[in-house]
């Protein structure tokens, strides 16, 4: 028998065995717990560069951050985005075009 638990809480499930003589009880708890959304990032602009970076031409080009591959495991809670792109430059919408301009390093 397969039992699914929908809300997120802590189950007791027991189990009582019995021989027409004696019976025996167990019990155990089942906390149902929500899981991790996946934030999932895609980049589209530039060039695949070493490391794992993206170059752009120049000393500044236009990237396109996509998030729309992020989603809940559970499938039910709306999720919120936070973009950092550096001191002052951040966002909570889920695809920002951003510039991003080349360090001088």
């Amino acid at each position: 028998m397969t039992i699914g638990f929908a809300d997120i809480a802590t189950y007791q499930v027991s189990l009582t065995v019995d021989d027409g003589t004696d019976t025996a009880t167990a019990r155990i708890n089942i906390d149902v717990v929500n899981q991790a959304p996946v934030a999932e990032l895609v980049v589209v602009g530039g060039e695949a560069g070493a490391e794992g970076a993206i170059q752009g031409e120049g000393n500044e080009h236009r990237f396109i951050f996509d998030a729309s591959g992020s989603h809940d495991v559970d499938g039910d809670d709306p999720l919120t985005y936070q973009w950092d792109f550096g001191p002052g430059v951040d966002t909570t919408i889920r695809s920002p075009l951003a510039p991003c301009r080349r360090s001088s390093s």
